[in-house]
């Protein structure tokens, strides 16, 4: 989210009504009972820095750093593995969703088809080989871990 004059609200409350399409129940549910009636009644905007407090919003950055910090982001998480961004999409979105230990089973219903995908087979091996050649574990060396985050994988 951009720093400055810009905020995060739920006016509809002005207007006479309250948030539709899903508003109070995702309010809710992200920052809990007492806080989404507070945003959803006041109908005030929420800071920057209050939202990213509240973990409404992940960071926020200068207005003029925005466009580039956003367009940053998505290449990153672009280059992860397709399999594996569908997979955490659907167990956070509809798993988190359920009673946890059906959640659980929705989380583990994901796992066999994104892992055993030629891409995820392909990142597991160059993994191990890099593991082999440190003599250690791969995700434990700071240099590797970073240029697998940059790089959106371990291959």
């Amino acid at each position: 989210m951009a720093d400055g004059h810009f905020g995060i609200s739920q006016p509809e409350i002005l207007l006479g009504f309250p948030p539709g399409s899903g508003g109070t129940q995702r309010l809710a549910r992200l920052l809990g009972g007492r806080r989404a009636l507070q945003i959803s009644l006041e109908g005030t905007p929420v800071s920057p820095a209050g939202a990213r407090e509240m973990g409404l919003v992940d960071r926020v950055v200068p207005l003029e750093a925005l466009l580039q910090e956003a367009v940053e982001l998505a290449g990153r998480l672009g280059r992860r593995p397709k399999a594996a961004i569908g997979a955490v999409k659907r167990a956070v979105r509809e798993g988190g969703s359920l009673p946890l230990r059906e959640g659980l089973r929705f989380e583990g219903a994901e796992w066999p088809a994104a892992t055993t995908t030629t891409e995820s087979l392909a990142t597991q091996r160059a993994y191990l080989a890099r593991t082999k050649e440190l003599g250690d574990v791969a995700g434990l060396d700071p240099a590797t871990l970073e240029e697998a985050v940059a790089r959106g994988r371990f291959a």
